[in-house]
């Protein structure tokens, strides 16, 4: 099994997140669209777009890959999850700048960095019915099983789980940011879109990063 992911390692599994988004634009719009403005579809199209666009490349530089798609994101998406997205990727990136490789167990660093952005820009935290609600408990659980006694297969598998169940919490959650907000039940009884819309890149990325696991040997010793 793999310790360490490439760059065109890390594009591959940037791109199954970003198809995740593509293939449940429907459901992101219609579930936007019982308390926000319904357009959670067409910006996860927009991310989709610009994922796929600076990850046509040959970039060997981790961090400059992913804060080259938070820009991007930013760009092509400039709606309030867009703009958390590219907070995360451009965040993100400074933690691995300048390293062709990065390491399974480095990944809790790199998420840690990537909500640090997140509740920087978006003032939010976590129980506020945000994304936050769905990245910090997936990237806690990936942290605590990678620093325990249980394989990377299964330690990804719990961030994954932990992704579904914290999206799934949001439904009882009352929002304080954005438009949900505003609304006299809060939201509540709602999932949150964008807390949904990580929940499905986390699935699929998680996904990515399993098969890439399996399929490559361990470097011999």
């Amino acid at each position: 099994m793999t310790e360490t992911l490439s760059a065109s390692e890390v594009i591959s599994v940037l791109r199954q997140a970003s198809r995740s988004l593509l293939d449940h634009h429907e459901e992101l719009t219609e579930l936007d669209a019982l308390t926000g403005d319904g357009d959670m579809g067409v910006t996860a199209q927009l991310i989709c777009k610009a994922i796929e666009k600076c990850t046509v490349s040959s970039e060997t530089d981790i961090g400059k890959l992913l804060m080259t798609c938070g820009t991007e994101i930013n760009r092509e998406s400039p709606s309030t999850f867009g703009t958390l997205l590219a907070s995360a990727f451009v965040e993100a990136g400074k933690t691995v700048a300048g390293r062709t490789e990065v390491r399974i167990v480095d990944i809790p660093a790199v998420g840690r960095s990537a909500v640090d952005g997140i509740r920087r820009r978006g003032k939010s935290n976590i129980g506020e019915k945000t994304m936050l609600d769905c990245i910090v408990p997936a990237v806690d659980s990936l942290e605590r099983a990678l620093s325990g006694s249980v394989n990377h297969i299964t330690a990804i598998q719990c961030a994954i789980e932990a992704a579904k169940k914290g999206a799934k919490n949001t439904v009882n959650m009352a929002a304080i940011h954005g438009r949900a907000s505003y609304r006299q039940d809060h939201g509540v009884g709602v999932r949150d879109p964008g807390a949904v819309a990580i929940s499905y890149m986390i699935q699929s990325s998680g996904i990515a990063l399993i098969d890439l696991i399996v399929r490559q040997p361990s470097p011999m010793k």
